[in-house]
């Protein structure tokens, strides 16, 4: 979220907040009090800085306004200190947390111009060429008046732009702005991939090519997914499977047979969270009966699995119990080891007694498939049982990322979707962002 800058010279808050930007922060100025309120009562500021030069008479209702906004208020005179030192000294502490997660795609506010989505889940974001990319599932109206599917879709933050920007904005087709474009044309109907969700973007070496073919060893882009045949698959005899498609040149090419499916116990394999680490492809995933329904609680347990070439894995390795009930474990590496976040399924029917939502980390020194390698006790990053409506029916599918600006790369940034209480169907999940400060340290 922002950072909100009050001073009375404008011009020396115009200077103020364009050395900010240069520096990757997300930080806006103002030199009016009504100003000030506006952006107070937008739900986009998290800090509020009153600069020198505010009178008192106007600082104890500002910060009256501020506190029952629930913005953070800071009091940092700009005298004595030149522009480039203040932002240093003042306004990188205030960023690189957020109070509350940004809600980056609002699902129940619409799209803006885009009309054929109706929901956004499971964002996985990676650096591509000169930007930021994020791919995520998506419920869509395939055509005028007709009922929706599940496909995936991307958008980017612009080029250069540093990850902490809410500046996404979704790829549409070249002909009709106002439709977003999925990676891939839907299966036939009755596929066990008819509907693609939970993407997992991964760049990595292999020998073999999605369609089979072998050659040397060379880099290849893919992304993993979770594949449904239709609206009612997870239910009992239609389970979820993973599947895989691999870049070629400007379009994306699907694997005809899932890379992983149940076995008698599990049927459902889904929510694949794919890395190329260590010198493997390393794959965390949910494995379970079914799908929790309405009234029922689930049996979640997250399976490991690893390759050395993307396409055959090895046999399963159980990182998290069903004690656990654990949805969703994104792995990314940091300078001193690897960060784990886990998630627990939404509560969608609202079942009495089900698992409390939210995120949590964990840290281990290589990404090992044994729960004894990571910490003990899970560190609760996000409660989403006392969060904002948009999340209180539970938050999944996340993907952490570090900072990428002299400022911000401690700052460990938290994708994931969140699931609104009641949960109308189609379900109405958001896409939205956490920033913590680094949790191993």
């Amino acid at each position: 979220m922002t950072t909100l800058v009050l001073g009375r010279e404008p011009t020396t808050v115009e200077a103020l907040v364009s050395a900010a930007r240069s520096h990757g922060l997300d930080v806006t100025g103002v030199s009016s009090d009504a100003d000030a309120i506006t952006h107070l009562d937008s739900g986009q500021i998290t800090t509020f800085v009153i600069g020198g030069g505010v009178e008192q008479q106007s600082r104890t209702p500002l910060k009256q306004h501020a506190n029952a906004s629930g913005v953070a208020v800071s009091e940092e005179p700009l005298a004595g200190r030149d522009v480039d030192s203040y932002v240093r000294q003042v306004l990188v502490p205030q960023v690189g947390t957020d109070a509350e997660p940004v809600q980056l795609f609002d699902v129940a506010a619409g799209f803006g111009p885009i009309r054929n989505l109706v929901a956004a889940a499971d964002p996985d974001v990676q650096w591509i060429g000169d930007r930021w990319w994020m791919f995520f599932g998506a419920a869509n109206v395939v055509a005028e008046g007709s009922s929706f599917a599940v496909n995936l879709f991307t958008a980017s933050l612009p080029s250069g732009a540093p990850l902490s920007s809410p500046d996404w904005t979704i790829t549409t087709t070249a002909d009709q702005p106002h439709r977003a474009q999925p990676l891939v044309e839907l299966p036939e109907q009755g596929r066990w991939d008819e509907w693609l969700h939970t993407p997992s973007y991964v760049y990595g070496p292999s020998a073999r090519s999605v369609t089979g073919e072998r050659g040397i060893e060379t880099m290849r882009e893919r992304i993993y997914y979770t594949g449904s045949s239709g609206a009612e698959a997870g239910a009992e005899g239609r389970p979820y499977s993973i599947g895989v498609m691999e870049r070629a040149g400007n379009t994306w090419v699907r694997r005809g047979e899932p890379v992983l499916r149940g076995t008698t116990a599990t049927p459902c394999v889904f929510e694949p969270k794919v890395r190329f680490l260590e010198g493997k492809w390393r794959m965390w995933y949910l494995a379970a009966p079914k799908q929790a329904g309405p009234g029922e609680l689930p049996e979640y347990r997250i399976e490991y699995v690893d390759s050395d070439d993307g396409l055959e894995w090895g046999p399963a390795r159980e990182t998290f119990p069903v004690t656990d009930n654990y949805f969703d474990a994104a792995v990314t590496p940091r300078h001193n080891g690897y960060d784990m976040i886990v998630a627990r399924g939404p509560n969608l029917f609202a079942t009495p007694g089900f698992p409390s939502q939210g995120l949590w980390w964990l840290g281990a020194r290589l990404p090992s498939s044994e729960r004894t390698a990571w910490t003990t006790d899970p560190v609760r990053i996000l409660d989403a049982d006392q969060g904002q409506p948009w999340y209180t029916a539970g938050v999944f599918g996340p993907c952490a990322r570090y900072g990428d600006t002299e400022y911000d790369r401690d700052t460990l940034y938290v994708f994931f979707a969140g699931a609104a209480n009641p949960v109308p169907r189609p379900y109405v999940f958001s896409i939205g962002r956490l920033a913590i400060s680094q949790p191993g340290e």
